[in-house]
């Protein structure tokens, strides 16, 4: 039996888990709660990020990179439990920094499509992200602990504003 986990939120924005067998058990779930929940899209967050998710050699990252801007880089694996965890929380922080009036590039890499990238980034663990400013690599996250998220976005945030 394959179970599904979906990231949910509230009206009053707070975020939960929900773990179905099938949509229709989702349904019958959000049904039996007083609270009306919108699914979160993330297709939907992605393209208000403006995310880039196609680049696989470091060649093509450097093409893409300018000189003057800013990005946050968060490689994940599509096989790795913690990346699938952490991306949606990933997302949240992007979205608040975003709404703060911050530009930035936001770029998605599957390591396993882009082993070219990880290897001249020099990852050794997933999910890693990177904040780069002008270029130049200001902070890394490695890992999806939520008091080192904070701290990376919190950091990342001082030096960008």
């Amino acid at each position: 039996m394959r179970l599904i986990l979906i990231f949910i939120k509230d009206k009053f924005n707070s975020i939960f888990l929900i773990c179905i067998k099938n949509k229709e058990n989702l349904k019958q779930k959000l049904k039996k709660t007083k609270t009306k929940y919108n699914i979160m899209s993330y297709k939907h967050d992605l393209i208000y990020l403006n995310t880039v998710t196609d680049i696989k050699t470091r060649d093509q990252l450097r093409e893409f990179m300018e000189e003057d801007q800013n990005y946050f880089i968060y490689i994940t694996a599509t096989w790795c439990g913690p990346c699938r965890v952490t991306k949606p929380k990933v997302i949240e922080y992007l979205k608040q920094i975003k709404n703060k009036g911050v530009d930035f590039t936001f770029l998605l890499l599957d390591a396993d499509e882009c082993r070219d990238v990880v290897r001249f980034l020099k990852v050794k663990a997933f999910p890693t992200s990177f904040c780069l400013i002008k270029n130049q690599i200001e902070d890394i996250c490695v890992g999806g602990a939520d008091e080192d998220l904070a701290a990376f976005f919190n950091a990342s945030y001082k030096k960008l504003k």
